[in-house]
């Protein structure tokens, strides 16, 4: 498997009023993910280092892998008239109650946002998305399955709406 260009380590820190606010360390594709993220190593240890120079808790620290892309077939520009601002919003349930949702940008209209504020879940694209989340996609003997924040697997779709981000004045 082709990784992109960069692997990102996030670290997030909550301050006494429960907000938290996050930073990122960039580092190559090279770099040994379990000298990066395992027990005891560079994401533990830099946390330790962290610690006393904030006052507000650290309360995790996450891997992002990049994946290269290239060679899919995906579009290379942006369809003229898109905008992140303009997205739609996919709430799922897991098996155990918990909501999860993700909001995609530049969501395209046509699949029912134009008639209105709900997205047509019967649109073939719109399914396949929404079967993958809950089915996910068995390759050999691993399935991988999207879950909620406590590891359980997402299994229904509670709603897709619109969700448009309202712009901030500069």
């Amino acid at each position: 498997m082709a990784f992109g260009d960069q692997v990102d380590l996030t670290y997030s820190i909550e301050d006494a009023k429960g907000k938290t606010g996050s930073f990122v360390m960039h580092f190559p594709e090279t770099t040994d993910i379990p000298g990066l993220i395992g027990d005891g190593v560079f994401a533990q240890t830099t946390a330790q280092l962290i610690d006393p120079l904030v006052d507000g808790v650290i309360k995790d620290a996450s891997a992002v892998i990049g994946v290269d892309l290239s060679g899919l077939g995906l579009k290379t520009a942006a369809i003229a008239g898109s905008d992140v601002e303009e997205g739609a919003l996919f709430t799922f349930r897991s098996t155990e109650g918990a909501p999860t949702k993700f909001r995609l940008p530049t969501f395209d209209e046509t699949y029912g946002l134009e008639t209105g504020t709900a997205v047509d879940t019967a649109a073939v694209d719109v399914d396949n998305l929404v079967q993958r989340i809950i089915q996910g996609d068995t390759q050999g003997a691993t399935t991988v399955r999207w879950a909620d924040s406590r590891g359980n697997n997402v299994d229904n779709l509670v709603s897709a709406k619109d969700a448009f981000r309202k712009r901030k004045r500069s």
